[in-house]
């Protein structure tokens, strides 16, 4: 009876430090992503006409960019926080799984899992540079 309690309260800790911030994550960049496709619909051009098909064109280049540029940064995410969930789900889960040399290297690896989370912030700003025009332009013209 006392296995079970233990490992109600490793899922437990699963749960809110693994599932709730992947959750968490892909919610906020769904309502950022509709947010933004719905903002460049409403955006007309002004200062010059231009035909339905035309317009139709640049809003699916829009969008198909602002997809591209949500997968990547989803992708970055998963990339460099996927290790670190899984190691530590691993090691909450089955403590007694890892061998007894790995304690040896345990604080390196500790260390570039941590390193491959504070990755994920630094590359944010540099995909979204790199996938949209107007953000580079304003990032340029601040700078």
């Amino acid at each position: 009876m006392e296995h079970y309690g233990y490992l109600i309260k490793r899922l437990r800790a699963v749960y809110y430090y693994v599932c709730l911030p992947f959750l968490h994550r892909l919610f906020c960049h769904s309502i950022f992503s509709s947010k933004i496709q719905r903002k460049n619909c409403n955006r007309r051009n002004t200062s010059e006409r231009i035909s339905e098909e035309n317009r139709q064109a640049i809003l699916m280049k829009r969008e198909r960019d602002i997809t591209r540029a949500m997968a990547v940064v989803l992708g970055a995410f998963i990339l460099c926080w996927a290790p670190s969930s899984i190691y530590y789900f691993l090691h909450m889960v089955c403590p007694q799984c890892y061998q007894p040399s790995f304690k040896q290297v345990e604080p390196v690896f500790n260390a570039v899992m941590k390193l491959l989370t504070f990755l994920n912030s630094c590359l944010n700003p540099f995909i979204y540079c790199w996938s949209n025009e107007h953000f580079r332009q304003a990032f340029w013209k601040r700078h």
